[in-house]
This record gives structure tokens, sequence and C-alpha cells, in this order.
């Protein structure tokens, strides 16, 4: 069954820096169709890849690899994806 699309479903808060509209606009549609719990703009600064990766060590997807500080070990789940033994 189809859930007609509700535009105030969620506030997404776009940033200042967006400013295109057609975005703001369709993310707001798929919001309402996807129902997250929340919606986050990508800045792209070297702040937020530090906190998405804290994130992705805590969840035990990524690995620090303690010999080289710049590099991680991304681990993914084959199944996902119809890899690997079922």
């Amino acid at each position: 069954m189809n859930i007609p699309a509700s535009p105030s479903a969620l506030q997404i808060n776009a940033p200042s820096y967006v400013k295109n509209q057609k975005l703001i606009q369709w993310v707001q549609e798929i919001a309402s169709l996807t129902q997250p719990d929340q919606v986050h703009w990508c800045d792209g600064s070297a702040a937020e890849y530090d906190t998405l990766c804290d994130l992705l060590v805590k969840a035990g997807s990524l690995k620090k690899i303690e010999s080289c500080k710049t590099q991680k070990l991304l681990f993914s789940n084959l199944r996902s994806y119809g890899c690997g033994a079922s």
C-alpha cells in the first residue's frame, strides 16, 4: 500500500549553505517517503569526517589501524550484498 507523502512529516533543517530549493524539496519528499529518524546534511569538513568515523568505530564497522594514523579498515557485511554463505 502506498502512503501519501506528507511534506511536513519531518523537519529536514537544510543548512544555510544549501541554496538549491529543488534539492531541499527533493530531500523533504524523500524523507517523507522513507521516514528517517533524522536527516544529516554533509558539509565535508574534517570534523564531520572524524565524527562519522567515531560512530562507525563504535558500531564495529570501522577499525583504526594503529600503525598508521591516517588509515582505517572498513568492514562490510557481504551477506547484505548477496555474497558469502547464507
